[in-house]
């Protein structure tokens, strides 16, 4: 049925006539202008003056063109207009014919910008779109800015959002892999799965053959699987990794981790969902976990396996149950935490172990006008069984005490005019635990050293401005131990976000999994001295600094603007044996309408010199993304790689692919 409204209605045998702000419409589609003739035995209708056609899936504006209603078909001319879709696509065109299953464009200029932008443009002699599916373009040219930059003779994109076929390939090259190519292929399989399989030809090292498959699991779960084989001189070489959640009522699941057949091949090819923080350890991981009305719990095994230094291959494993609960009854606060523990250190004099822990605590809060106490007090109850049948049990009280005090000034108490307001905190923090190192034996130390003391102390300045103190303030904060962040501006101009911190750190504990080779006892030692001094905006910039002294011997890695030292220091039965190692780093990112520029610089003065450095950039232009790398790398092994890659993909309409990026050490 068509409905049709206007200022002047001509009708007669042949033919309707509509003149002045004319609205045809039927079902979905809406034809509008400023003249429309109906031609009564073709079905076709004539406009002029302004078309403008609307449907779910295309609009479309011209001077004028020729549509069938009825069997959805027309073409245009000297037309502009968007196809709808996840993404928008907005074109300009020569000559639009309207097919019933697939359209044709004739010298299209299409893009994803918002309309008045044109960053980046796709120009071609045609275009055949699918819209249920893809689309193809012959001639293309790929503009920035209107410069032309890249050429293509042919290219078929999805619009879909997942779509089977070919990615975009990447290319790169380095010392290790040299040069190298790798072309995904994307499998949407179904609903709930895809795999993608990336062949990789590198010239030093020949085929590999990378895999990836990810399935929906019920609930929030999900499962990932990858690996990466490799035919090296006739030696079969591979690195597997995988990743799952699966989430139930009141429970979840969680496994991890990597397998690979030689240190080499973790070094070289990363997958970085099954490294721990520091990158240094190969880890396997599972956990099974539920809340409820007694508490919580839950079981757990971990494997790790260092894979540098010194210690390369030895492993740590550990394997248990735990359960805690925990309450408040007049006032009181009280927290019962059990756990059992099977573990065991591949060491060249390792020690296996089974644990039994409780951990008992009661405490209290006290709030009184501005000052604040707390007070716990715990006890550690643990029985050992090593693994020559040994048996050493322990009870080790611990007391901690939390003291506040703090004053505010308001300089400004009007709201409308903004309003000043001063903050001091100072709280001291101590903690006892007394465990006589003559019962220690070749056991780890599991909980904290003999005795913890901190300190914080916070001076905070906040300036806001209007009635929103929270969205509309310039917040500035000197102290310790604290993280900060707000904005700058009238209220109804909240563009500007700022945030900063100063932080000064250090404590003392105990590191579990350092146990010396004489088993004369363990390596208890303060932690590093830790200062981070950072500010940041939304608008795309951050800058500040890390400065650590470490003597722990563990190298951390930021992903932040950093300064980093370490000093480490080894006790050797009772004599302390120097082990100075500095590094410093220095990394950061900056966000600009050119792009995502990325630099890192690593220097060990004193050992191997450079560690690791590189830039990359990554720009995205509507629904396209290039990436660019160049890095040199120290690997787990020891060996060098430099390394430089280029990558293509198309995002916004429907694509996919991988950029090279800064390797995740």
């Amino acid at each position: 049925m068509i409905d049709l409204q206007a200022q002047q209605i001509v009708q007669n045998q042949a033919s309707i006539e509509a003149r002045g702000d004319v609205v045809l419409q039927r079902d979905e589609t809406t034809l509008s202008g400023g003249c429309l003739q109906f031609d009564r035995g073709s079905g076709w209708i004539e406009a002029g003056q302004d078309l403008l056609l609307q449907r779910p899936d295309i609009t479309v504006a011209a001077p004028k063109g020729h549509y069938h209603p009825k069997d959805r078909v027309g073409s245009v001319e000297q037309a502009s207009g968007t196809i709808h879709g996840a993404d928008d696509i907005y074109f300009r065109v020569d000559l639009l014919e309207l097919g019933p299953q697939s359209w044709t464009l004739t010298n299209p200029w299409i893009t994803t910008c918002d309309p008045g932008r044109s960053d980046w443009a796709l120009r071609a002699s045609m275009a055949d779109i699918d819209p249920d599916h893809s689309m193809t373009l012959q001639d293309l040219r790929f503009e920035v800015e209107g410069i032309p930059v890249a050429y293509l003779p042919w290219l078929r994109t999805t619009l879909k959002p997942r779509d089977s076929g070919l990615l975009f390939p990447l290319f790169s090259s380095g010392n290790r892999r040299g040069s190298e190519i790798a072309w995904p292929l994307y499998w949407a399989t179904t609903p709930w799965m895809d795999i993608t399989y990336t062949p990789h030809w590198m010239s030093r090292l020949g085929w590999g053959h990378e895999g990836e498959i990810r399935l929906a699991q019920p609930g929030d779960g999900m499962l990932l699987l990858r690996g990466f084989l490799l035919n090296d001189g006739g030696q079969s070489r591979s690195l597997k990794g995988w990743e799952q959640r699966i989430v139930g009522p009141g429970w979840h699941w969680e496994t991890r981790g990597e397998l690979f057949s030689d240190v080499g091949m973790a070094s070289d090819f990363v997958l970085p969902l099954q490294r721990d923080a520091t990158g240094r350890y190969a880890m396997q991981t599972a956990t099974l976990a539920g809340a409820g009305e007694w508490g919580n719990g839950g079981l757990f095994m971990n494997h790790r396996q260092d894979l540098i230094g010194s210690s390369q291959g030895q492993v740590v494993s550990d394997a248990g149950w735990m359960w805690s609960m925990s309450g408040i009854v007049d006032a009181l606060s009280f927290q019962w935490d059990v756990e059992m523990t099977q573990k065991r250190w591949y060491a060249p004099q390792g020690v296996d172990l089974s644990r039994w822990q409780a951990t008992p605590s009661v405490g209290q809060s006290i709030n009184v006008d501005g000052f604040a106490a707390q007070w716990q007090a715990r006890s550690w109850l643990a029985h050992y069984r090593e693994r020559d049948g040994r048996v050493v049990q322990r009870v080790v009280p611990a007391v901690s005490a939390d003291v506040s005090t703090g004053f505010e000034k308001v300089f400004h108490g009007s709201t409308q005019q903004g309003w000043n307001r001063v903050r001091h905190r100072l709280q001291p923090h101590m903690q006892a635990v007394w465990i006589p190192y003559e019962d220690q034996s070749t056991l780890p130390a599991q909980e904290a050293g003999p005795w913890q003391l901190g300190w914080s102390n916070l001076w905070a300045l906040n300036r806001y401005a209007g009635e929103d103190y929270i969205n509309g303030a310039r917040r500035i904060t000197l102290g310790l131990s604290q993280n900060l962040d707000g904005g700058y501006g009238p209220v109804d101009e909240r563009r500007t976000r700022r945030f900063g911190a100063l932080e000064v750190l250090r404590s003392f504990e105990a590191d579990p999994s350092r146990v010396l080779s004489d088993n004369t006892g363990v390596v208890d030692h303060w932690s590093p001295w830790f200062v981070r001094v950072m500010l940041g905006s939304d608008e795309g910039w951050s800058a500040g600094g890390d400065i650590r002294w470490d003597n722990s011997g563990v190298l951390d890695r930021h992903r932040m603007l950093q300064w980093r030292s370490q000093l480490a220091q080894t006790r050797l039965s009772e004599s302390w044996i120097p082990n100075v190692q500095h590094s410093w780093m220095w990394s950061g990112a900056v966000t600009s309408d050119m792009g995502t520029f990325k630099a890192r610089y690593e220097w060990d003065p004193e050992g191997a010199g450079f560690l690791n450095s590189g830039i990359s950039w990554r720009g995205d232009f509507g629904c396209w993304a290039v990436g660019l790398v160049a890095e040199r790398l120290r690997l787990l092994d020891g060996g060098l790689d430099v390394r430089f890659g280029f990558g293509l993909t198309l995002l916004g309409l429907g694509g996919g692919g991988k950029l090279p990026e800064l390797s995740d050490l």
